[in-house]
């Protein structure tokens, strides 16, 4: 794939709704919604998207071919992400702290994944 400035600028952009799920603004300051789930769940929200998997330094990596932000995702998936749908916490992304929605996701729903 070559990158084109089109890609660089829009490679974070949600592909519902077109929101800049790693670079937003929250108040006065820059955070991200950048998330992960488990496989069966991205799979089951997001079946038009077709995983990769590739292997580097002896690690296997997988990555989808768009992003999605947290409101778009929930709303495919029928309802509220709970903290057993995710495979890590939400942390810094080259130091944007996560959004205060992705941290209460983490943090109050600590529901069973289903």
């Amino acid at each position: 794939m070559t990158i084109t400035d089109d890609f660089a600028e829009n490679f974070d952009r949600c592909l519902d709704c077109g929101v800049a799920a790693w670079r937003q603004r929250e108040g006065d300051r820059l955070v991200h919604e950048d998330f992960y789930v488990h496989d069966r769940l991205w799979d089951s929200a997001c079946p038009d998207d077709d995983v990769e998997e590739w292997f580097a330094a002896g690690t296997k990596f997988r990555g989808g071919r768009f992003v999605m932000c947290v409101a778009c995702f929930e709303k495919r998936l029928g309802r509220r992400l709970v903290r057993g749908d995710f495979t890590v916490p939400p942390q810094d992304m080259f130091g944007v702290p996560p959004s205060e929605r992705l941290v209460s996701l983490w943090e109050d729903g600590a529901g069973e994944r289903t």
